[in-house]
């Protein structure tokens, strides 16, 4: 979490494992010494960007485990405000994706909610929802209606889970669900 100002608050216990850090040393801006210094200037740029205008903000960049192995991360924040509109701050969520060539494997973890596993990419609820859907046989212009999204969004929501699950078409997607669910038959509970 952040202030209003900006400065981080507070941080879980996952991620303060994970960086080695404790929470006096990842307060304020303190966090920026646990990103790659090639990640460093775009990452404070973009953060900051998305704070000035209280908007939703996603960083990519990569993150100092305690043991200086590097992994991917996609941080995502969202504003809070009080019930007058009132900016307070943001509220987040880091994403573990990959790591750095160089490194160790990665058993894969979410700082900040529940563990998920390497093999399995990052999707959001709603692509979650789309996929069920494309599993039951729906098309874009059904799965618009049910989910009342518009059919670019259908779209643009199949394009990302193409290019997370590697694949190019639907037939693939299914596929690689199916194979994916069989391993880990716990993905959804």
């Amino acid at each position: 979490m952040t202030d209003e100002q900006g400065y981080l608050t507070s941080f879980n216990d996952k991620w303060l494992s994970f960086t080695g850090m404790s929470t006096e040393g990842e307060c304020g801006d303190g966090w920026t010494f646990v990103v790659h210094p090639d990640d460093l200037l775009n990452t404070i740029h973009k953060y900051n960007n998305s704070f000035q205008s209280h908007k939703e903000f996603v960083l990519k960049y990569r993150l100092r485990r305690y043991d200086g192995v590097y992994y991917w991360a996609l941080n995502h924040g969202w504003p809070i405000v009080d019930k007058n509109n009132e900016f307070l701050g943001y509220i987040g969520i880091c994403d573990l994706l990959d790591r750095d060539e160089s490194s160790d494997d990665l058993n894969g973890d979410r700082i900040g909610y529940e563990n998920i596993k390497q093999s399995k990419p990052v999707i959001t609820k709603r692509e979650e929802e789309i996929l069920k859907l494309i599993a039951d046989g729906y098309r874009n212009k059904q799965i618009a209606k049910i989910l009342d999204i518009s059919i670019n969004t259908v779209r643009n929501h199949i394009s990302n889970l193409f290019h997370k699950y590697k694949v190019s078409n639907r037939v693939q997607l299914c596929k690689q669900i199916n194979e994916q669910y069989s391993k880990y038959p716990s993905i959804h509970t």
